[in-house]
C-alpha cells in the first residue's frame, strides 16, 4: 500500500493568506499547504488506484495521535509519504527529507530525476525536526518526508512565504510517485509475504525522536 499522511491540524486560531501577482503566497501554511497539495493531486483523478490511501491526520501539533492511530494499520511493506511544510533552505521547488532507506532513496532519485527537487537522507530543516515520519518509521522502513518549502520565519508561529509553483510541483510529485509505485513493489517483491529489513543506514538509538 502507498499511504500519504498529511496532518490537517494547525497551531493557529485565525488563518490568513495573501496572494501576490508574481505567484508568491504568504500565510499560515502549516499544514494547509500540504493538505492543498494532496487534495489537488486527489481531485486530478490520477490517484484513483486501489493501492493508494490518503489519510488527513490530526494531533500532529500536539502528540501525533492521528499518526499513532494510523501506525496500527501499516505494515513493513507499505510506503509512507508524509507531506508537510519545511524550513529547509533550498532553491528547488520541493524537497524529500528523512529518506534514510537506501532502496526508497535510490528509487526516488530515479523517478524524480527530471523534477526540480532535492533529496536528503537526513532532515536539514532548522525550524523543526519532528514530524509524522518519526512515528511511522518504527514500523515501515519505506517512509519519507515530502516537504513544501516555506521561507520568511517560523511556520509554527506565524505567516510564511511560498509560491504557487511550489504547490503545483508537490502535487505533480505526488502523482509521479503514485504512477511509479508499482515499479518499486515489483523491484523489491513487496507483493509477497515477506517483511523488508529496516535498512535505515543510521543509528536509530541515537535519535531520541524515534521513541514517539
Amino acid at each position: 500500500m502507498l499511504i500519504f499522511s498529511v496532518h490537517g491540524d494547525t497551531n493557529f486560531k485565525n488563518h490568513q493568506l495573501h496572494t501576490f501577482p508574481d505567484g508568491r503566497i504568504q500565510g499560515h501554511l502549516d499544514n494547509f499547504a500540504g493538505v492543498h497539495c494532496i487534495m489537488n493531486a486527489y481531485f486530478s483523478g490520477k490517484l484513483n488506484k486501489d493501492y493508494v490511501r490518503v489519510e488527513i491526520t490530526y494531533g500532529e501539533e500536539t502528540d501525533m495521535e492521528g499518526a499513532r492511530e494510523l501506525r496500527k494499520e501499516i505494515t513493513p511493506r507499505d510506503v509512507i509519504v508524509v507531506i508537510d511544510v519545511t524550513g529547509t533552505v533550498t532553491q528547488k521547488s520541493f524537497v524529500i527529507e528523512k529518506c534514510f532507506n537506501a532502496k526508497i532513496r535510490r528509487f526516488l532519485n530515479e523517478i524524480l530525476a527530471d523534477m526540480d527537487c532535492d533529496v536528503f537522507e537526513n532532515c536539514p530543516d532548522e525550524i523543526a525536526q519532528q514530524d509524522e515520519t518519526d512515528v511511522y518509521r518504527k514500523v515501515a522502513p519505506f517512509c519519507f518526508f515530502l516537504g513544501v518549502p516555506v521561507q520568511g520565519g517560523d511556520y509554527n508561529e506565524g505567516m510564511v512565504f511560498s509560491h504557487v509553483k511550489t504547490l503545483e510541483a508537490v502535487k505533480e510529485a505526488v502523482i509521479r510517485i503514485v504512477e511509479k509505485y508499482p515499479d518499486f513493489v515489483e523491484r523489491h517483491a513487496l507483493n509477497v509475504n515477506t517483511e523488508p529489513k529496516n535498512e535505515l543506514d543510521i543509528d536509530e538509538g541515537a535519535l531520541g525522536f524515534l521513541t514517539l
